[in-house]
């Protein structure tokens, strides 16, 4: 029907069925590089840390529940709704096929279609530390005291984001357990 998603005859035999599949030279759902960098700055009393990692020359391909709309973890709704093929503007370009209250078999086949860039840079960790003045703590039998809050996972730039994927994780959308965000506020200290 229009909307659905066409196939090509790579074989040439005119008929389009599962031995159309093709290679993917060079498309690995793993990075083929990883990265990651450590920025740390100390001034006066404060403390500042970071450390991003990221991945490229990964491709995801969504299947299973990470296609089907209105899945229990499937894509995001707000997402399908607002970019699915539409009869009353046939030649927009659309992220998704068009909408069916049944299951559609054509549309849910692992395709090219469904293939993403899985590369992402993440903001990993990130800590801020204040060292509270000796002259305090040492009233209190303290020698050092440092208050600190910190992050984990506090931000990804990626392309699957919108289907609640963990770019480290190759999934293909199928319900994994999306990444936890942690904000940590902790005090250390060294009696005297």
């Amino acid at each position: 029907m229009p909307g659905d998603i066409k196939y090509k005859d790579l074989n040439g035999d005119g008929v389009i069925n599962s031995a159309d599949a093709g290679y993917l030279p060079g498309k690995v759902p793993y990075p083929t590089s990883q990265f990651g960098i450590s920025l740390g700055y100390h001034y006066g009393a404060f403390d500042v840390s970071v450390l991003f990692q990221g991945g490229l020359g990964g491709y995801d391909i969504l299947q299973g529940n990470g296609i089907f709309p209105f899945a229990r973890f499937g894509s995001a709704l707000v997402e399908v709704a607002d970019n699915h093929w539409v009869s009353s503007n046939p030649n927009g370009n659309y992220m998704f096929p068009r909408i069916s209250s049944m299951p559609n078999t054509n549309n849910e086949q692992s395709s090219t279609f469904w293939m993403y860039s899985s590369n992402y840079i993440r903001l990993k960790n990130a800590e801020i530390g204040y060292a509270l003045p000796g002259a305090w703590m040492t009233r209190v039998g303290i020698k050092r005291c440092r208050v600190f809050v910190n992050g984990i996972n506090l931000l990804t730039w990626d392309k699957l984001k919108d289907f609640n994927i963990d770019p480290e994780i190759s999934n293909g959308g199928t319900g994994g357990y999306p990444v936890q965000k942690v904000i940590n506020v902790g005090l250390s200290f060294t009696l005297l």
